[in-house]
């Protein structure tokens, strides 16, 4: 649609080439990218975006086929609805299902137990009116090499391509997480660890990392790790987290002085020989 003077006009002779060319070549989809770039109308007037989306609904009816249009969305959003979209809402309102795209988080790499939350993104359908509502479909960019290289060593270029990826389960993510743990701990020497549980055996250290006396501040003071360093933090808590998975230190409920209960962290009594 271009506009003519004070009024706008769908450009019927680009229409007609179009359905022309759907037809001949049985074009089953069709993908634009970015929908922006088929007006001149501004994007806030809802009647103007209305009229554009009617032309492209013809075009989908009239050549019996799916329009598929990239819209961008509003700049600042952390979550991409449906609503984020640029613009006025006549194009959503119009469009038979609308899908949004979400890059992974941080947190959920880590509830995925992912290094690195990049090249990984959900779909997730922002409007039903053919499909029933579900959950989201993850998707993972990668690397394939195209062999256009010269000789067995030079593989060529290499081009991105979106893969499915399915969220692992409880079970596998969890086994992920208590390997990673452990293997913080492997190395650490029979000595160290036995004044470390020497330590937290003659004092009382709390769990929680909240507290003053938390144990992960003598864990960082053992392995001069800097409890108040993001990073450095979380490697303590895995570091704990790993030596109670092995059986070395337990969670026990203490009382202090004031009857209040919490847990704190002590070494695994030995059994009685």
């Amino acid at each position: 649609m271009r506009q003519e003077g004070r009024d706008f006009r769908v450009c019927e002779p680009m229409v007609a080439d179009m359905l022309a060319a759907i037809r001949e070549n049985r074009i089953d989809v069709i993908v634009v990218d970015p929908f922006v770039s088929t007006h001149e109308v501004p994007e806030n007037d809802n009647n103007l975006i209305q009229r554009v989306a009617k032309a492209w609904r013809r075009v989908a009816d009239e050549g019996n086929c799916s329009v598929e249009l990239i819209h961008h969305v509003t700049k600042g959003n952390l979550e991409i609805t449906a609503d984020s979209a640029r613009g006025g809402g006549a194009l959503k309102d119009a469009a038979r299902s609308v899908r949004t795209i979400n890059a992974m988080t941080r947190e959920e790499a880590d509830k995925a137990g992912l290094d690195d939350p990049r090249g990984y993104f959900r779909v997730d359908f922002g409007k039903f009116n053919m499909v029933a509502a579900g959950n989201s479909q993850w998707r993972h960019f990668v690397s394939v090499p195209l062999m256009n290289g010269q000789g067995l060593v030079k593989t060529g270029d290499e081009i991105g391509v979106v893969e499915a990826w399915r969220w692992p389960s409880r079970d596998a993510v969890a086994m992920r997480a208590a390997a990673e743990r452990a293997s913080l701990v492997a190395d650490v020497p029979a000595e160290t660890l036995a004044g470390l549980k020497a330590r937290l055996g003659a004092s009382d250290f709390k769990a929680s990392d909240q507290a003053n006396n938390w144990a992960g501040k003598l864990v960082g003071e053992f392995f001069d790790l800097d409890v108040q360093d993001k990073d450095s933090r979380r490697q303590v808590k895995a570091m704990l987290a790993a030596w109670i998975d092995a059986g070395e230190l337990e969670i026990v409920q203490i009382q202090d002085a004031y009857r209040r209960v919490s847990p704190h962290i002590k070494p695994v009594a030995a059994p009685p020989r």
